[in-house]
């Protein structure tokens, strides 16, 4: 498959995975034509900074490495950097910056490892194959539902039991990556079964 055909599925699916954690996408971002989106391609111009619905506080960046080489730990602290500048983030920010990118080539092991911890928890990272179908909409996929922190103690005393005790979802699961999932974080799964 041409590369700008997989990078235009692969947008596509972000704008949904976005959508699904309740961040309300530009319009015409989400159906954009495939003759518009290669027009962004040549421009650089597929990185998206929005607000989540529910949370003012909450943002996003979703930032598209499309260099074919592999990223590498210097790279990849330097494009956090031009991200934060970008949006004027810092630390002592009143709002949460989340940054996601996606990647044309597998990340080096040093950058595996600093995503998602120390000062970059909020950071996710994605190779352009793992989103090339939306992982939820999936006819086998049984539905997943991340759980509201303040429905938690509500199932918790209705199963009753400790978060300790439910069953794990690993962290490089797609699901767990599509939602943005954090450790301690619960997920209802409702099988069809």
């Amino acid at each position: 498959m041409d590369k700008s055909k997989e990078i235009f599925i692969t947008r596509k699916i972000c704008c949904q995975m976005l959508e699904d954690r309740n961040f309300k996408i530009p319009e015409g971002e989400e159906d954009i034509s495939y003759d518009n989106f290669k027009l962004k391609l040549q421009n650089y111009d597929l990185d998206l900074y929005i607000n989540n619905n529910e949370s003012s506080n909450e943002r996003i960046y979703l930032r598209f490495f499309m260099s074919r080489k592999r990223i590498n730990e210097s790279d990849f602290k330097k494009e956090i950097d031009t991200i934060y500048n970008r949006t004027g983030y810092n630390e002592n920010q009143e709002f949460n910056l989340n940054i996601i990118f996606i990647t044309l080539e597998r990340s080096s092991s040093n950058v595996l490892n600093i995503v998602g911890s120390g000062k970059y928890t909020n950071i996710e990272l994605f190779h352009i194959g793992r989103l090339q179908y939306n992982p939820i909409k999936h006819f086998l996929q049984p539905k997943f539902e991340p759980v509201k922190k303040h429905k938690e103690q509500e199932i918790l005393d209705f199963y009753n039991c400790s978060k300790t005790q439910l069953p794990k979802i690993l962290h490089s699961d797609i699901v767990s990556q599509y939602y943005g999932l954090k450790s301690g974080d619960l997920m209802k799964i409702t099988r069809t079964s």
